[in-house]
């Protein structure tokens, strides 16, 4: 099964830690299945799952399956994140449909800024 987007980024949340804006620098455009399946076994995804939160814990080789999989932008990102206490996000897109969260319209926008989607 192919998917048709996937990000690392960092969100900004309310005062209810509702996710209300994000930043992804390296949106991923059908990203390789390998990629992925192994995000999904390391952050424990649901198949329902499409915006988690990664813990600090989880960073380190989240970056080295980014760089693995030749996306370094998203790996020094994680990388940074350490240093500067950011909380990350994975948004996942199983297709090209209605976005149902916030992080899921902005990715959908970073891949039109990013000019990987017309």
């Amino acid at each position: 099964m192919s998917h048709f987007a996937l990000a690392i980024g960092s969100c900004t949340e309310n005062k209810d830690h509702q996710i209300i804006e994000c930043y992804y620098p390296e949106p991923i455009f059908m990203p390789a299945e390998a990629l992925v399946t192994a995000l999904t076994a390391l952050l424990s995804l649901s198949p329902d799952s499409r915006v988690v939160r990664v813990t600090a814990a989880q960073i380190a080789d989240v970056a080295a399956l980014m760089t693995t999989a030749g996306h370094e932008i998203s790996a020094q990102f994680c990388t940074m994140s350490v240093e500067s206490e950011t909380e990350l996000v994975l948004t996942l897109l199983p297709a090209d449909t209605k976005p149902l969260t916030v992080a899921e319209a902005y990715l959908k926008l970073h891949l039109l800024s990013h000019r990987r989607v017309k």
